[in-house]
């Protein structure tokens, strides 16, 4: 719980290195904290739609996204790499998925005009 609230405590310090011990002790408390959320939004029926997630779990989420990018960022630094390398991952993924959905998109559109 200590390298949890260690990650939390920097909150956007991007500079300096994570260990490995703490960032994935980090993860781990994220997910099961994550897991709480979407118990605790089904539990008391605040889930948005028939999504099994709601209000606490996005407020959590919204919470821990700059701390657990910092966390990243000072994880590639530990392991040599520039935390820009993130981004290229990101921008990489969005690049796919923008691939996915006008493949899909073209997909239903030719099914409909015939």
């Amino acid at each position: 719980m200590n390298w949890y609230l260690k990650v939390l405590k920097q909150y956007a310090d991007f500079n300096g290195r994570a260990r490995r011990k703490e960032y994935w002790m980090f993860a781990l408390f994220n997910f099961i904290f994550t897991i709480v959320a979407i118990i605790l939004d089904y539990a008391l029926g605040l889930t948005v739609g028939e999504l099994p997630y709601g209000v606490i779990y996005f407020l959590y989420t919204l919470a821990v996204f700059i701390p657990s990018l910092a966390a990243v960022v000072r994880r590639l630094h530990d392991v040599g790499k520039s935390g820009w390398m993130i981004f290229w991952f990101k921008c990489n993924r969005l690049n796919r998925f923008t691939k996915l959905l006008r493949n899909r998109w073209s997909t239903l559109n030719s099914n409909s005009v015939n």
